[in-house]
């Protein structure tokens, strides 16, 4: 009887989406287990069903079978173990990431978003920016009618410890 493996049936749908069948394939599961992370937004390369071990479950009691009784009790444990297939999603090895780079990467667009709530503040604490003929297209965010003239607002901006030296340094600043 031939036996085929969860690596020929990886092998036969990689040959058959037109992929690599020696490219390293494998579940968002095992990726975790190895320390890599899926990245956020990547579809699976690969779709297939693969043989998984399952245990068998006494429907009844949600326990499960055993051929003795008594092997229970003494601490061995004989279960039924059987495979079945389940359907995988897999992913290559190009659509991971380790996962402590995506936590310092998460990290550092956190302290970014941080750092510019903190900019706004600071900027509306000074009652916003005015607009003007030479600066139209400011963020409306910013844009106070009874604010600050742009050149003016400069001043208390840097005194507040950003480092803008001029109108445009600021507009740069308010656009991001």
């Amino acid at each position: 009887m031939f036996k085929i493996t969860n690596a020929q049936l990886i092998e036969m749908a990689a040959v058959d989406a037109g992929l690599d069948p020696y490219a390293e394939y494998c579940t968002k599961g095992v990726y975790a287990a190895a320390g890599y992370k899926v990245r956020a937004g990547e579809k699976p390369v690969l779709t297939l069903e693969l043989w998984c071990p399952r245990q068998s479950k006494d429907s009844a009691q949600g326990e499960l079978l055993s051929s003795e009784p008594a092997q229970e009790n003494s601490g061995s444990s004989s279960t039924n173990l059987f495979f079945q297939f389940k359907t995988c999603n897999l992913f290559c090895r190009h659509q991971v990431v380790d996962a402590e780079e995506a936590a310092l990467e998460k990290e550092a667009k956190k302290m970014a978003k941080a750092q510019e709530k903190q900019f706004k503040r600071a900027v509306m604490a000074q009652g916003g920016i005015a607009p003007s003929q030479d600066y139209e297209s400011l963020p409306s965010w910013c844009k106070r009618k009874n604010g600050l003239a742009i050149d003016v607002a400069v001043s208390e901006i840097a005194q507040q410890g950003y480092p803008v030296n001029n109108a445009d340094e600021l507009y740069v600043l308010l656009a991001m």
